[in-house]
């Protein structure tokens, strides 16, 4: 199964006692990238909180699209709700 990203080029890493900051350059089908990934950690360093910024706008999309098809294996990127099926 593909994964998300390609060509992952660390640009930048910002480490703090509770949080790190990850700056990446990368590639989403054909798309070049810029990735931003915030993880924020609790006493016994678990992560508590995690944003992932991506940028240009059609990169987020087909990042978007390819975690949808990751988290649901029937490839169906529309959330589970109230009637909808799954």
């Amino acid at each position: 199964m593909p994964g998300v990203f390609g060509d992952l080029a660390l640009q930048r890493e910002v480490l703090a006692a509770d949080e790190t900051v990850t700056i990446l350059h990368a590639a989403v089908g054909g798309h070049p990238c810029d990735v931003l990934l915030d993880e924020r950690y609790d006493m016994r360093g678990d992560v508590t909180h995690l944003m992932l910024a991506i940028r240009p706008l059609p990169a987020t999309k087909e990042a978007i699209r390819r975690m949808a098809v990751l988290l649901d294996p029937r490839g169906d990127p529309r959330p589970a709700g109230p009637g909808s099926p799954g």
